[in-house]
């Protein structure tokens, strides 16, 4: 593969991630994920981007766990056109869910973008916070 899902943008922040030495990337565009994961055997210094690179889904775990589920997912439903994947994992069509209810599907989006993506994905289910 020649990581051509790798838009300006996120060949930009790899660079400076890279060069600076940022403990973390996040992105909303899983295509990049898997592309910075491509490139890692071409391009030599993408290796250093190994576990640095979290997906929103992971940020949205922190999110919910930081804020909880009713006060994120009001916010998610608010805009559900600002990401498909969020709107449907806090069941935007969904009027009233229960009240036991949490984002389950943001574990089985974040899971499967570490099959397309072991190596550079941010290990586990959640965003860290660098201190």
């Amino acid at each position: 593969m020649s990581g051509g899902s790798l838009d300006v943008g996120e060949s930009q922040l790899c660079a400076i991630a890279i060069s600076r030495g940022w403990p973390t990337i996040l992105t909303g565009d899983k295509r990049a994920v898997i592309a910075a994961e491509q490139l890692i055997g071409p391009i030599e210094l993408m290796g250093r981007l190994n576990e640095r690179i979290a997906c929103l889904e992971q940020a949205f775990v922190l999110i919910t766990e930081r804020l909880g589920v009713s006060s994120t997912r009001a916010v998610v439903i608010a805009q559900p056109a600002v990401d498909t994947a969020l709107s449907i994992c806090f069941q935007f069509t969904n009027p009233a869910v229960a009240a036991d209810f949490y984002p389950h599907g943001l574990r089985s989006y974040i899971e499967d973008l570490r099959k397309a993506a072991p190596t550079v994905l941010l290990p586990g289910l959640m965003l860290r916070l660098v201190q």
